[in-house]
């Protein structure tokens, strides 16, 4: 109850302030995660743990009928949210014009999740829903229900679910070939064992290239020549961050893959945008990293990375 009520005295202040891939992999991974979302939520039904339309009032006036069950949320806009002194996010859902809402506990391994399925299929639009369980209730200006995240979902693209501490993408098999796949064909048509780097490459050869060229064959000299001039001093001599990039891409025993373009990051015209996926020991890490091209004096050059 004494966590709940430092919680409540951080929202306080937010109340009152504010009251790729083809799409065949997209939908096979939404249309996947559908199913076990139903799943769920008839089983949750079935064994009478379900609530649904149930209001704070309602809940705070019986708890001891609600505690334990799971809601659904139909769309849940992450906005207002308070973190605890253990990085965990707590976000509301409030009914308009009232202190009475619901808070809920957000499972940071669902955002590592999410993470990397966005990073590799592009953008997550769409309304998410949420299922949680009831786990207190309090009555403090308004009705106040707290409750812990165990699945989150957008419609026909994305579900991940949490068992016992530990967040699930729903469809991750197909994910994980998708990725195979893709760096099965990563290498495909790059100009091999070069002593200067071609004219008129497009920029998807020119992204790889850069990768290829340093943590494969590491010809430091036409990698060079992949750069913005301003990546290099004088004489063409590594500086900064090109240092760095040639540092990371040859002493750090990684391994890079082409994943797909990212037109989403790209501001202007004359730039282009790749997300590449970092391996390390046999397994990807983290996230599909963003390489950003530009044009200089016709030829496409790398401008930052991520490597």
């Amino acid at each position: 109850m004494k966590k709940l009520m430092v919680l409540l005295l951080g929202f306080a202040a937010l109340v009152f302030a504010n009251h790729a891939f083809a799409g065949s992999e997209l939908a096979l991974i939404g249309k996947k995660g559908d199913q076990h979302w139903n799943k769920l939520v008839a089983e949750y039904k079935q064994q009478n743990k379900f609530v649904d339309h149930s209001s704070t009032k309602a809940i705070v006036g019986n708890f001891a009928r609600y505690q334990g069950k799971v809601k659904q949320f139909p769309r849940f806009e992450f906005n207002d949210f308070v973190t605890d002194k253990n990085g965990d996010k707590y976000f509301y859902s409030d009914n308009k014009g009232t202190l009475n809402f619901f808070v809920i506990k957000h499972n940071k391994r669902i955002n590592e999740k999410l993470q990397v399925l966005s990073s590799a299929l592009g953008s997550l639009k769409g309304d998410w829903q949420v299922l949680g369980t009831i786990e207190d209730a309090y009555t403090w200006w308004g009705d106040i229900v707290l409750m812990d995240m165990i699945a989150m979902r957008i419609p026909g693209k994305a579900c991940v679910v949490v068992n016992n501490g530990e967040a699930t993408l729903i469809g991750q098999d197909i994910l994980d070939k998708a990725m195979a796949e893709r760096e099965k064909s990563s290498k495909d048509g790059i100009p091999k064992n070069l002593t200067s780097v071609p004219s008129g490459l497009d920029a998807e050869t020119v992204a790889k290239l850069f990768f290829y060229v340093s943590s494969v064959e590491k010809n430091q000299e036409v990698w060079k020549d992949l750069l913005v001039p301003y990546a290099l001093g004088n004489n063409k001599s590594l500086k900064g961050r090109s240092k760095s990039w040639w540092r990371n891409l040859t002493t750090k025993n990684r391994e890079y893959f082409f994943v797909r373009e990212n037109p989403g990051r790209v501001r202007k015209p004359g730039e282009k945008c790749f997300m590449f996926q970092i391996k390390a020991n046999g397994k990807n890490i983290g996230t599909a990293k963003p390489t950003m091209l530009t044009q200089v004096n016709g030829e496409w050059k790398v401008r930052s990375a991520v490597p």
